[in-house]
């Protein structure tokens, strides 16, 4: 009588384990969805960042020559200007080409980390470049308006909106830029602490 209550009790604590294991798989799947989930909206901001910095980009090769050239720029400065403005697309594009949302859904969250790893990488390194590249643009944007303005009261008026919106896009941009980098490493934190 004794073996039958123990082996009763032994099947009912196996019951409990087994309804037990399967609440816990549960909440393991239901945890990795949300994680997923979140992952994958910040990968489709960041994405729509990207496509902003592209469109952007396409405004500037449009219109930028006829208004530089209103400017009074020279041929060589508008052309390096649409130079610099197709390699900065043709990078966003391929710094982006690796976070995609449907690893995040459906792939390894390890090797997402890694992507995202890479974009936070180029994102710092794009901005060591970036800052002193949008600077000396600056610079030479006021020397050729100066040089091709007879006035130089004229010179003044045309600079000062375009030097106050190059500071302005320079510092939201940095922010921008922070801000992605920041995102990005919160997808890297939530893979490693799952």
């Amino acid at each position: 009588m004794e073996q039958t209550t123990d082996y009763n009790e032994m099947e009912e604590m196996r019951r409990q384990m087994a309804v037990l294991k399967e609440k816990l798989e549960k909440e393991e799947i239901l945890s990795d969805r949300l994680l997923r989930n979140t992952m994958q909206n910040q990968v489709r901001s960041i994405r729509r960042r990207a496509n902003l910095s592209i469109v952007a980009g396409v405004c500037v090769l449009t219109v930028g020559p006829m208004a530089f050239s209103n400017l009074g720029t020279s041929n060589i400065f508008i052309v390096v200007t649409s130079i610099m403005m197709l390699v900065m697309m043709l990078l966003t594009v391929m710094m982006h080409s690796k976070l995609r949302e449907a690893d995040v859904r459906d792939g390894e969250l390890l090797a997402v980390a890694r992507n995202a790893r890479r974009l936070k990488d180029d994102y710092r390194r794009w901005r060591n470049i970036g800052i002193p590249l949008m600077i000396v643009w600056l610079v030479w944007l006021v020397v050729e308006v100066m040089h091709g303005q007879s006035d130089p009261t004229d010179s003044l008026i045309m600079l000062s909106p375009v030097v106050a919106g190059g500071i302005i896009g320079g510092i939201l941009g940095v922010m921008r830029n922070n801000h992605l980098v920041g995102m990005l490493d919160d997808i890297i934190r939530q893979i490693e602490e799952k």
